[in-house]
């Protein structure tokens, strides 16, 4: 019987051996727009908020869905590329107090609220400069583009450089460790981003390296994502122009929990999920010395649909 077992005990050390060293290995993560291609990607969300004003419920719900295309070139010096971003398809669909409303680029209705709102944003190319670090730098032709959507606040929501920098970095990491990395290694992240409405809102945290996985049929990073939200409001100056900011409005505290499907040999994301909640604050409009308090809970969702060659 020893003659047969210590052969498979030796085979079955070798694989244990092989596997822990597979399993150990370091992996370098690496992050780049690859020019000549064009990414198209889908972005999901859906919030929901309850809040009360005096003894009135004013609970919301929205879903929204952003369907883009990125196409990335080179610039003459080597170094810089540009992004050309666009809004293939907008989808909303608003739920406040049972009062509806849907409001879908493919079926732009002029007697519907919001009417065409989304038809100056769809189709439209927005061209970014970026860095080799692959941030922007600069947007050309976006002062052109917000010129011609003058009145229309749907389009002002989008068509702003906070905004754009979020919806072309959502598929980024904010931040690489710098080092090679091994399951269960953490680095940390830091985003300010400036919100017009609401100051500037700052999120700190860290991705965890949970190891090499199958995702859609393809390797990827899998990357656990936790962190804190935190607001800074407007100045006090600002008050008088900013309505939320005259409210009060602020972020008390607020979280996020997800994960990251990083494809490597793409150098860039394949799909994430978040789920975030702030418990945000506003002063009472019927009656200024009460404080409303409004927990907001949102999943967010992007999933990189296709890669193809620019022609």
């Amino acid at each position: 019987m020893n003659k047969f077992i210590r052969p498979l005990s030796s085979a079955t050390a070798l694989v244990l051996t092989l596997s822990s060293a597979f399993a150990e290995t370091a992996v370098t993560l690496k992050q780049q727009w690859q020019p000549g291609k064009r990414y198209l990607q889908t972005m999901k969300m859906d919030q929901s908020t309850k809040m009360k004003i005096g003894d009135i419920p004013m609970d919301q719900k929205m879903s929204m869905s952003a369907n883009t295309s990125m196409a990335i070139t080179k610039l003459p010096d080597g170094k810089r590329k540009r992004l050309a971003l666009k809004y293939e398809h907008l989808l909303v669909d608003t739920d406040m107090g049972g009062q509806k409303m849907k409001i879908d680029s493919d079926k732009p209705d002029a007697t519907a609220p919001g009417g065409n709102a989304f038809a100056a944003i769809v189709g439209k190319e927005i061209r970014a400069i970026i860095d080799a670090d692959d941030k922007v730098t600069e947007f050309e032709n976006l002062d052109e583009i917000v010129g011609a959507t003058a009145g229309n606040p749907m389009a002002s929501g989008i068509l702003n450089k906070e905004t754009l920098n979020t919806m072309i970095n959502q598929s980024a990491l904010q931040a690489l460790p710098g080092k090679p990395v091994k399951a269960g290694d953490s680095w940390p992240f830091n985003i300010d981003v400036p919100m017009p409405q609401m100051g500037k809102v700052s999120i700190k945290g860290t991705y965890t390296y949970k190891g090499t996985v199958p995702h859609n049929g393809v390797p990827c990073a899998e990357i656990a994502v936790a962190g804190s939200i935190t607001s800074t409001p407007d100045a006090a100056g600002a008050k008088n122009a900013n309505p939320l900011a005259a409210l009060g409005m602020k972020m008390e505290s607020g979280s996020m929990k997800g994960t990251v499907w990083f494809d490597n040999a793409l150098g860039t994301a394949r799909s994430s999920e978040m789920n975030q909640e702030m418990n945000m604050s506003m002063n009472n409009p019927l009656n200024p010395g009460d404080v409303i308090k409004i927990p907001v809970k949102q999943v967010v969702s992007v999933e990189l649909t296709s890669v193809e060659e620019i022609k």
